[in-house]
């Protein structure tokens, strides 16, 4: 019996490391799609989304959804990606905001 997607979190990981650039993202991000698309095939719930990058931060913020953090923290531990940070996250693309 699968996870439904209902039963999946948004998770929103952040990472800081100085001198990062595009490229360090760009394969940080092609690493950790890897790494949840492994887990994934061992039967794991999770999806790497997307990432975001601040280059004046030196800050980039990956999104995952999965069943868990413990198991976002596993994805990043397998790319080789230091974690500053997991929050679970609440994903309001479907939502209008009017500020």
């Amino acid at each position: 019996m699968g996870v439904t997607t209902a039963e999946r979190q948004s998770y929103l990981v952040e990472a800081y490391r100085s001198g990062t650039t595009t490229d360090d993202i760009r394969q940080a991000s092609r690493r950790l799609a890897a790494a949840a698309s492994a887990l994934a095939l061992d039967g794991e719930a999770i999806r790497f989304v997307a990432s975001t990058f601040v280059p004046a931060e030196e800050s980039c913020f990956f999104r995952f959804e999965g069943t868990s953090a413990d198991l976002v923290a596993r994805a990043c531990a397998v790319a080789d990606v230091p974690v500053a940070r997991i929050h679970a996250v609440l994903d309001l693309r479907e939502e209008r905001c009017d500020f």
